[in-house]
């Protein structure tokens, strides 16, 4: 995946997954504080996310598009692009949309 897309709903976490050619999208379910999305990069995220402590995780996002991921004692920082943009960020050629059930 080249970026992945987190925005929050009624649900959760949606959290949708591109690269060129393929999508893929599931929901967590989580507390959420107040709406928000961002784009981040999807190998930078996973990277973060792969080595967090077993705690929650928080995520914060600004205006300037610098999302925070907090979890224990760690913290990290990540620039992203505006959600808004995603569409003119991402050229499909053909989309096949993956719906994954996570189960924790």
């Amino acid at each position: 995946m080249k970026v992945f897309l987190i925005k929050t709903t009624d649900q959760g976490i949606e959290l949708c997954g591109y690269n060129l050619e393929l999508g893929m999208k599931t929901t967590i379910k989580a507390n959420i504080p107040e709406p928000g999305k961002a784009v981040l990069s999807a190998k930078l995220f996973g990277e973060i996310v792969r080595r967090l402590p077993a705690d929650d995780v928080h995520l914060t996002t600004d205006e300037s598009n610098i999302t925070v991921i907090q979890s224990g004692p760690s913290e990290f920082s990540l620039v992203g692009i505006p959600a808004e943009n995603i569409r003119n960020y991402l050229q499909f050629r053909k989309m096949i949309l993956l719906k994954l059930h996570i189960v924790c």
